[in-house]
């Protein structure tokens, strides 16, 4: 991994006592100390294929209700001979509706760091109605993935326990086979091609995008600017990252992946499509507001950070906008990014308080 250095200015929230500021972490090297969430830490989304079997990260054991399958020649061979091309299905954009609230009116701020929250002044409400083709993007999940017995071999299966092996002809042929379907096979894992998921979903996310943006720039009051803290008087970011930050956290809720190996396995993420229609976990909404925001900026510089706390993964994404003093921010390949956790609601560049003891493990620059 390239060396990266990271710094994390963690904020908690004390209700209508105030907002203070807990502490500022600096890291750097490769892996990179940094601060996270364990309320917000998620299961794996990759496959350790250099493991055991009993220390792998995902339990690849089949249905009870299908014990003993094993991969044969014919299905291989079909496996490979399959076409792969992801095939969308003809455009039927129809127009949906989200509403949410933005709380930020009610912080006040003090040379950039929040020290109180004021309940009593109203969040704002916020509405979008955009044509967006669940069709297409219900089609872009269904190719995402892989059928487990194509790529691993069951030896045998009972009540309570499973034996198996890695398929010996996991080679190029498969792992070419798996590109096509946005997974990817390196450093002895198999998970899934963020790039590949932002690049096919992107386009049709755009207007949702454009009136999230335009939403948000209409309705959010401008800060106040008072040499004493006062409700509404927060330091903004970049707008469109605002707004879309604003949205994928507040509009979109928090729902669990599990990261068992299913019938169908897309490495416990969930591609946009279903994350707006039944909200997700941390990659998947890192992966939603990547996807939101390339496009309609095909420049801005997106990394998506994955940390492990505790032995167990959570992402953060990262986006090259302009910092401010307290934002929690990386440095990576020369770059700096402003790091926005996508699984609270405290907005761009403010992590949650009980991050501690993280460690940077991958980094994934979105082209």
């Amino acid at each position: 991994m390239e060396q990266g250095g990271i710094r994390i200015t963690v904020f908690l929230l004390l209700g209508v006592a105030g907002l203070t500021a807990l502490s500022s972490l600096v890291g750097s090297g490769d892996p990179a100390e940094a601060v996270a969430s364990e309320d917000a830490v998620e299961s794996s989304d990759e496959i350790d294929l250099s493991a055991a079997p009993a220390e792998r990260q995902m339990d690849v054991r089949p249905p009870l209700s299908s014990p003993g399958r094993h991969q044969t020649p014919s299905a291989l061979e079909d496996f490979l001979s399959a076409d792969h091309t992801l095939a969308l299905p003809a455009p039927r954009p129809e127009r949906h509706d989200w509403t949410w609230e933005d709380d930020s009116v009610q912080l006040a701020f003090e040379a950039c760091k929040p020290v109180a929250r004021d309940p009593l002044v109203p969040k704002v409400k916020l509405s979008v109605q955009a044509p967006i083709d669940f069709d297409a993007l219900g089609a872009i999940e269904q190719h995402f993935g892989f059928d487990p017995k194509d790529v691993f071999t069951i030896e045998a299966a009972m009540e309570d326990e499973v034996e198996y092996s890695l398929s010996s002809h996991l080679g190029d042929e498969v792992v070419a086979v798996l590109a096509k379907r946005g997974i990817l096979v390196e450093d002895s894992a198999i998970r899934a091609d963020f790039p590949w998921l932002v690049r096919q979903t992107a386009p049709h996310l755009r207007p949702l995008a454009q009136a999230v943006v335009e939403e948000w720039a209409r309705s959010m009051p401008k800060p106040r600017e008072s040499k004493t803290p006062r409700p509404g008087n927060i330091m903004r970011s970049d707008t469109m990252l605002e707004a879309l930050t604003s949205f994928v956290q507040r509009a979109v809720p928090y729902d669990s992946i599990p990261a068992r190996l299913q019938e169908f396995e897309r490495c416990g993420v969930r591609t946009p499509g279903p994350t707006l229609k039944l909200g997700a976990d941390c990659d998947s909404k890192a992966l939603l507001l990547a996807a939101m925001i390339r496009s309609i900026n095909d420049r801005l510089p997106i990394v998506l950070v994955s940390l492990t706390v505790a032995g167990r993964p959570h992402m953060l994404i990262g986006v090259g906008v302009p910092a401010r003093d307290c934002d929690a921010i990386l440095d990576y390949r020369g770059r700096r990014y402003v790091l926005v956790e996508v699984t609270s609601a405290l907005g761009v560049g403010v992590m949650a308080p009980d991050y501690n003891d993280a460690v940077l493990e991958h980094y994934t620059v979105i082209p």
